[in-house]
């Protein structure tokens, strides 16, 4: 199978689900476990689509192996929660008398400059973004940047090729920017995957030995 970045996902019967935004790949055993599908269509925030949910893929289109009504089903990319630290964890910040407030600064109250505790607090809640992705896994970008052993930036990362497995076996970079050139990397040149970048085990100028294509 191949997974081209911004490759349309549809469902078992033909409707659009949205496109590929990334690869969700274990960096161990070089697998693609998941596809980050855009939100848009039926999704109305970024989900993951495991890899095994996958019927079919081509070029620049993702067959699921399920139909819109379970849409849903799939866990959203980054869910949003709120903390709120401990009361003992605040005690040395702010004194019985601090006035609690909702915003930040508070609406209608001079901020304070003085030294020591603070007559306002700001909300005790901590914004936390977590991504519904296994451990230890990387979401790969479309067109994450691909850095060669000398530490040149060689292209873009245009599609994953995966086995029956969905072990990954080759990666294609392109280069240039209106007529871009493909390039078609064995895994085994691949020496680290990152969220953004893919780094090789090989320099700049092995990778111009490559036969290139136009895209």
């Amino acid at each position: 199978m191949q997974f081209k970045e911004g490759a349309t996902v549809y469902t078992s019967n033909g409707d659009t689900v949205g496109d590929i935004e990334r690869f969700v790949i274990d960096p161990r055993d070089h697998e693609v476990i998941g596809l980050v599908v855009r939100k848009g269509f039926l999704f109305t925030e970024d989900r993951v689509v495991p890899v095994d949910m996958v019927k079919e893929s081509e070029e620049d289109r993702v067959t699921l192996a399920t139909d819109r009504r379970n849409a849903d089903d799939f866990p959203v990319y980054k869910e949003t929660h709120y903390v709120t630290p401990e009361e003992a964890d605040l005690a040395d910040r702010y004194t019985r008398t601090t006035t609690p407030t909702y915003y930040y600064p508070p609406y209608g109250v001079p901020m304070w400059f003085g030294a020591g505790r603070v007559p306002y607090a700001e909300p005790v809640g901590v914004e936390v973004e977590e991504r519904n992705i296994p451990a230890g896994s990387v979401a790969l970008k479309e067109g994450a940047n691909v850095i060669s052993l000398d530490d040149k930036h060689v292209g873009d990362v245009e599609r994953v090729y995966t086995d029956a497995n969905s072990d990954i076996t080759h990666f294609a970079i392109t280069q240039g920017l209106l007529f871009k050139d493909e390039k078609v990397l064995p895994l085994s040149w691949v020496s680290d995957i990152r969220d953004d970048e893919v780094h090789l085990a090989v320099t700049a100028k092995t990778l111009e030995q490559l036969n290139t294509r136009s895209s």
